[in-house]
């Protein structure tokens, strides 16, 4: 009986490992399928391959919910939690979960946006009075401050009007256009005897042609105690903003750029506080309006992602707290490729192409995988982070301006010492830049996978390494090429192709020795219905790009350069014009 009864429990050890494996089969061969289907022969692996892999795959989402295949990460992602919001009742979530739900409900009944009313809230919140709005016969009754003006947008995030004065460059500077300016008329209708947005539009463009002229070709750095500033309107702007405390005679402050911040104080000169008032009122409106693309249910849940993006991931482990179990897999993959990438970049050692600096970085980079570490005190930790917030399910206006303060409040007020950057750094937050993709913590030295990011066609459970390291992989290596980017003397175009060449070429070499192994290599071949490792080598090049996909010509030129110049790539896909042109 004891025989049968260990026989029994064998065979059905044994089925159930059959039923996984069998699952597992299925999840990678979908993925192929819909991969390899997308494949256009119209165009040429070999000098195309950017079209070649994704040119059906953009024709089929031209007008769809999502247009890169980042995109369709955030859009699946959100549609789980949207049905986990939706059917979750409010007393079985987390508080954390719970923001969410109440910020998701106040956004979508309040869909159409109406900038008036936020103008309204403000005025209420901070006791001030829009220059915008203020009739001209009314002007000389009232007084006009534009450094606590622009302390005040300061603290919802908006920060654009002190950006370059730290910096040698304007092209990060986005200027104010003749159809931003019909837009804010369209949408805002001033009271009687105010200056016309239109009318506005002239001052604003002559004063950022003006702005535009304030450059230095290389900074030159100063530091200066508090009290010999030799800005008034920045000595009056730090104190609106600074607590009272911190902010001493003797504080020191660093100024990154002396030239430009002379340039812009004698631009400031030429112009009076209501114009200069009415100008980063423009300029915060529309900060505030790239903010409100709401239309849909996701676009809500694009914004939830970006003002409660802690939250957000909380929900993304409780939806799926197996992901727990892939991290010591992911860390291995990532230590992997960080020695790979070191290995290739020592070639360029000679060239003088990387600095020593650079090597020192990557050799101490973490992994966190998850927005807030450690990941066994996530609700814990999510509690004590949003524990002085709360958010009302009717109140769309009022969330917001709580989030928005509540960020610049996280990041102004912390420990440690205060620094003039803090202030100067770009807006807390951009609704157009979600925080699901991975990033790079120059601070810490620190690469972030969030768990938004770890679904397909990124990843899966089931996924076989050779999908896991062409994608996953691949988009980790590039993320550590922001170490160039933040190097002022760095060419972007130079750096951008480095970085693909790299990347693509450093997943590859880490995946590659898996296929020395007859067994292994079989194994997929059966799985794939393939008859060569070469087809395997075709698939993980295919693989890499999908991810790529988007309407971007910039992306497809720079990986139509990066694989025309990768020997395995040139291998797999018996490119015999790219290898004779090499002879050149």
């Amino acid at each position: 009986m004891k025989k049968f009864v260990l026989l029994l429990l064998m065979v059905i050890i044994g089925l159930v490992n059959c039923t996984k494996n069998s699952d597992s089969n299925a999840i990678n061969q979908k993925h192929y399928r819909v991969v390899m289907q997308n494949l256009d022969g119209d165009f040429s692996a070999c000098s195309q391959f950017y079209s070649y892999v994704c040119s059906k795959w953009l024709d089929k989402h031209l007008d769809g919910d999502y247009t890169s295949m980042m995109d369709m990460i955030h859009y699946s992602g959100n549609v789980e939690v949207k049905k986990y919001l939706e059917n979750t009742s409010f007393g079985d979530m987390p508080n954390y979960a719970k923001l969410v739900k109440n910020f998701y409900k106040s956004c979508k009944e309040s869909q159409e946006y109406q900038p008036l009313e936020l103008m309204h809230r403000l005025e209420k919140e901070e006791n001030m009075t829009w220059a915008l709005l203020t009739p001209v016969k009314n002007e000389e009754r009232l007084t006009f401050d534009w450094p606590s003006t622009m302390a005040t947008f300061r603290k919802y995030g908006f920060n654009d009007m002190l950006v370059d004065q730290w910096s040698s460059i304007h092209d990060d500077f986005e200027y104010v256009t003749e159809s931003n300016m019909e837009s804010l008329n369209t949408s805002i209708t001033l009271p009687a005897d105010t200056i016309d947005f239109m009318e506005l539009w002239q001052q604003i463009d002559e004063f950022e042609n003006k702005f535009a002229e304030v450059k230095a070709k290389q900074r030159t750095e100063k530091v200066y105690k508090f009290n010999e500033l030799p800005y008034g309107w920045l000595k009056k702007y730090l104190t609106a903003l600074v607590p009272a405390e911190k902010l001493y005679d003797n504080r020191k402050f660093r100024v990154r750029n002396t030239v430009c911040m002379e340039g812009l104080d004698k631009l400031l000169q030429q112009y009076d506080d209501k114009f200069l008032c009415r100008y980063l009122e423009v300029r915060f409106l529309l900060h505030l309006e790239k903010a409100n693309r709401r239309a849909t249910p996701h676009e809500c849940l694009l914004q939830s992602t970006s003002l409660l993006n802690p939250a957000m991931e909380g929900i993304h482990l409780q939806l799926h707290p197996e992901l727990l179990d892939e991290i010591p897999q992911i860390k291995q993959m990532f230590e992997n490729i960080v020695k790979s990438v070191n290995k290739t970049l020592q070639m360029a050692k000679d060239e003088a192409i990387v600095p020593q600096e650079i090597f020192t970085k990557l050799g101490m980079m973490k992994l966190q995988v998850g927005n807030f570490p450690p990941l066994e005190k996530a609700t814990e930790i999510l509690t004590t982070f949003y524990k002085n917030l709360n958010l009302q399910n009717n109140d769309y206006y009022g969330n917001y301006l709580k989030l928005l303060k509540f960020h610049y409040e996280l990041e102004s007020q912390g420990p440690g010492n205060i620094k003039l950057e803090t202030f100067s750094n770009t807006a807390t937050y951009s609704i157009t830049n979600w925080d699901t993709n991975l990033s790079y913590d120059d601070n810490n030295n620190l690469l972030r996978v969030p768990f938004a990011v770890l679904r397909p066609p990124m990843y899966h459970l089931a996924y076989e390494r050779i999908f896991k390291h062409s994608s996953l992989g691949v988009f980790m290596a590039l993320r550590m090429f922001d170490l160039f980017y933040l190097m002022d003397d760095s060419n972007t175009r130079d750096v951008s192709n480095l970085s693909y060449l790299t990347s693509l070429n450093s997943a590859l070499e880490v995946f590659l020795p898996s296929l020395q192994s007859e067994v292994e290599a079989g194994r997929l071949q059966t799985m794939f219905n393939m008859t060569s490792v070469q087809q395997l080598k075709q698939m993980f090049f295919i693989n890499a790009v999908h991810c790529f996909c988007e309407n971007n010509d910039e992306d497809a030129e720079v990986v139509n350069y990066m694989l025309m110049n990768m020997s395995e790539f040139i291998d797999a896909f018996d490119c015999k014009f790219t290898r004779f042109y090499k002879k050149f």
